[in-house]
């Protein structure tokens, strides 16, 4: 039964549906996880900024400070993103350019 599944499994992964599927996911969290990654600082830094500026009596417009909290919440998300375990070891360095169809360096 696990040759009959491994030889599905296989043959599904060559479909071309599947494998833009596959492509689309990946470049998707690619470009989610790099904007989260990019944003973050960004956001901290002016929450930081707002903050200050509470503290030193300034005040400070509810739409910025609601507006921060509500990124903030966007770019935590994709930090509790749970990846999910491979049940084999994948070497990207072949998978990534068959995939995406670019080639790959560094």
């Amino acid at each position: 039964m696990s040759d009959m599944k491994s030889t599905m499994l296989s043959e599904l992964l060559f479909r071309p549906d599947v494998r833009a599927e596959c492509r689309e996911t990946l470049l998707r969290e690619l470009l989610l996880r790099t904007f989260s990654h990019d944003v973050r600082g960004s956001v901290m830094g002016v929450m930081g900024w707002v903050e200050l500026a509470a503290m030193d009596g300034d005040s400070v417009p509810a739409g910025l400070t609601r507006s921060l909290e509500r990124l903030t919440q966007i770019v935590s998300r994709y930090d509790e993103v749970n990846i999910l375990v491979a049940p084999e070891v994948v070497d990207l360095a072949e998978l990534i350019p068959q995939t995406l169809g670019v080639p790959v360096t560094g």
